[in-house]
């Protein structure tokens, strides 16, 4: 072999590492959320899913910025940015000021009490640079730090004493008070927490979660509380105390799950009483149209989904990899039907006809995935998608064989490929099911328009250049609307 034949076989090697390593990275992004699993512990998730961060973030850091635009979980974004904050700033300059740029627009779109949880951690890391101070100081800028004082209590004394901020007068008086005895606010929402440790009253003029555990102060019972402090609740505070409610006989409004995400309402379905099933039916198809109109069309579709007892996840995840998969089939349903395209839906155990109520399905059998792929390829469809955690325990590798002799005994070309809700930390990634079926990631069915662009990287269709520019837009509009929300002028 020539000089030059081996130098452009070691660039190739190279290039496909690099590839696999990102295409690892992004898919584990979408799936990973360092729970406990039904096959793996939570430390098994965190140790894996942290070295993977590591390696990516030291010999890919461009790209792992970048990274931040890509539509990865809440979880991954925060570690990507903690990662990032105590690495220190880059020496090029241009890269420095994009970096901070989507750090800045990131933190904007993650819930504040994740932030907090970040900001807290960069803490006891004893992450301490001038970049880390900057950070939490603009993020804080755009944020009612009143209210903060009070819902989120313990993350702004910590961020405040870490970034040795500047806090306004009454808030600075709020977390550190002086003396058991506190003159009036002229806050009303301080003055309100401040009358309602003597006055019952006022806690519910207060946040729900301030006023919980005022309320226990109280010795006020859940029936009364939660019908007093409903007007406070958020949507989020509404689903989560739905169920005590019910058990206090707490007479509250009715959950809105017209407004729910298909995979939270699916997940929320799975938990209620079978007679309640057919009321799922109207807002499951409404939500599983919104995400449809999303995807480009697909052709004839079939999916394979994974019912098998792994599917019932953990006490941490319950129910989550089997309400993904209804989700996602549910919503790849909508999607055929918009365009009047074919479509056949397989299960792991058949629930008996297609017909079915899907949230009557429960979790059993074990994961034999390669008969209901055969089906599933017999129909000739343009596309076959596979929900499943990975673990195939009938026939283990019998899915990717399937494929395999399908393409070269039979000439199909269907692409099949496997989302998968579950970080495998034994692979650093979701569990593949074989060389011939390309895996992504997925936490949530509104991830499936991501889980298609990232599946062309994944598989090779988009090289790195390519898949690197659709990163550089993303990002590039990500900021472009942080900087319209938070008044700031563009560089």
């Amino acid at each position: 072999m020539s000089t030059a034949a081996h130098r452009e076989d070691a660039a190739a090697r190279v290039t496909r590492v690099e590839r696999e390593d990102i295409a690892a990275f992004v898919t584990s992004g979408l799936a990973c959320t360092g729970q406990a699993e039904y096959y793996t512990e939570r430390i098994a998730q965190a140790v894996s899913i942290a070295f993977l961060h590591d390696y990516v973030r030291i010999n890919h850091r461009r790209l792992y910025a970048r990274c931040l635009a890509a539509g990865l979980n809440d979880f991954s974004r925060g570690m990507m940015v903690q990662g990032l904050l105590a690495a220190g700033a880059p020496a090029d300059p241009a890269q420095r000021a994009e970096e901070a740029d989507l750090i800045a627009a990131t933190l904007s779109a993650l819930p504040p009490p994740r932030v907090y949880r970040l900001f807290r951690r960069l803490r006891q890391a004893r992450v301490n640079n001038r970049r880390t101070k900057a950070t939490m100081r603009r993020w804080l800028t755009g944020r009612d730090l009143a209210f903060d004082a009070l819902k989120y209590r313990g993350g702004l004394k910590a961020v405040a004493r870490h970034a040795h901020l500047e806090l306004p007068a009454e808030v600075g008086r709020a977390l550190f008070p002086s003396g058991p005895r506190q003159a009036p606010f002229e806050h009303p929402l301080l003055e309100a927490w401040r009358q309602a440790h003597h006055d019952r009253r006022r806690i519910y003029d207060l946040p729900m979660t301030v006023a919980e555990g005022l309320a226990a102060r109280f010795g006020i019972d859940r029936k009364t509380f939660l019908e007093g402090i409903e007007s406070k609740m958020t949507r989020r505070e509404r689903e989560r105390v739905e169920a005590s409610a019910r058990a206090s006989g707490a007479r509250l409004d009715g959950l809105d799950i017209g407004r729910m995400d298909i995979t939270r309402l699916v997940l929320y379905g799975l938990s209620r009483p079978a007679e309640e099933h057919a009321d799922f039916r109207a807002p499951l198809d409404e939500a599983a149209a919104r995400v449809a109109r999303r995807l480009p069309r697909l052709g004839r579709v079939a999916t394979v989904v994974d019912r098998s007892r792994s599917s019932r996840g953990s006490r941490e995840k319950r129910n989550r990899p089997l309400g993904v998969g209804l989700a996602v089939e549910q919503v790849l349903r909508a999607a055929t039907a918009r365009h009047g395209d074919g479509y056949s839906a397989h299960w792991t155990v058949s629930p008996g006809s297609e017909r079915d109520v899907p949230l009557g399905i429960a979790p059993r059998g074990q994961t034999d995935l390669a008969m209901p792929l055969v089906a599933a390829l017999a129909g000739e469809p343009d596309a076959v998608f596979i929900i499943s955690d990975g673990y195939e325990n009938v026939g283990p590798g019998a899915a990717d064989e399937v494929v395999r002799i399908a393409r070269a005994r039979l000439g199909s070309t269907a692409p099949v490929i496997h989302l998968n809700p579950v970080f495998d930390p034994q692979t650093y990634s979701p569990r593949p099911l074989g060389l011939h079926i390309v895996t992504v990631g997925v936490r949530t069915a509104d991830d499936l328009p991501l889980a298609l662009r990232l599946a062309r990287f994944v598989e090779g269709v988009d090289d790195r250049a390519d898949f690197e520019g659709w990163l550089v837009a993303r990002g590039r509009r990500m900021v472009e609307r942080w900087r319209a929300r938070a008044g700031e002028a563009p560089r």
